[in-house]
C-alpha cells in the first residue's frame, strides 16, 4: 500500500445493533460475565450483551439475551428499562448499541451460565469495585465502560 492511502469497510448488514445488559440484583450490585474472546484471544469481564433480532426493540433484546446467557428471572415490578445508546466505532460500524437496565431479586447463587457462548464465569459486584477494575485495566471492553457510563448518568436507576 502506499503512503497516504488507506482502505475503510463498513459492511451494513452484519453490523446489526445490539444491547449491553446492566442487571442490578437486589444487594445493589452488578453482574459481570468473564467471557473468551476470539478476537482478543483472552478473557474478557463485561456486562451480558447480544445483537437483536429484527423488530425486536433494545429492551426485548436485553431480557432476552440475559435469560439466554445466565436463566436470571428479572423483577416483574421493574420492567428493563433503556438507559441510553451509543455507537461502537462511527467510522466502520453501523449498529446502534442499546444500554438497557434491569433489576433481579437474585442475590448470589450460581446461574446457568451458556457455556457456548464463551461464557466461563458471572459474579456480582458492587459499582466501586467495577470503577476499580475499570481504572486498573482489568476491564477494557468498550460496551461495560460505556454502559456503565450511561448507567452513572441516568438518574432515574443509578444512585
Amino acid at each position: 500500500m502506499q503512503a497516504g492511502y488507506h482502505i475503510r469497510m463498513s459492511e451494513y448488514e452484519t453490523n446489526q445493533p445490539g444491547s449491553v445488559v446492566v442487571c442490578e440484583n437486589s444487594c445493589e450490585q452488578l453482574l459481570l460475565l468473564t467471557c473468551f474472546r476470539y478476537g482478543i484471544e483472552k478473557l474478557s469481564i463485561e456486562f451480558p450483551r447480544g445483537y437483536r433480532e429484527p423488530n425486536e426493540s433494545y429492551e426485548e433484546a436485553a431480557h432476552r439475551e440475559l435469560n439466554e446467557e445466565t436463566k436470571i428471572p428479572i423483577n416483574k415490578q421493574a420492567p428493563p428499562m433503556l438507559v441510553g445508546s451509543f455507537y461502537v466505532n462511527t467510522a466502520i460500524h453501523t449498529g446502534e448499541i442499546g444500554v438497557v437496565y434491569i433489576k433481579t431479586n437474585v442475590e448470589k447463587e450460581r446461574m446457568l451460565l451458556d457455556t457456548e457462548e464463551g461464557i466461563e464465569q458471572s459474579d456480582w459486584f458492587c459499582i466501586e469495585k467495577i470503577r476499580s477494575l475499570i481504572s486498573n485495566g482489568t476491564i477494557k471492553d468498550s460496551f461495560t465502560i460505556n454502559a456503565l457510563t450511561l448507567y452513572l448518568l441516568n438518574n432515574t436507576c443509578a444512585r
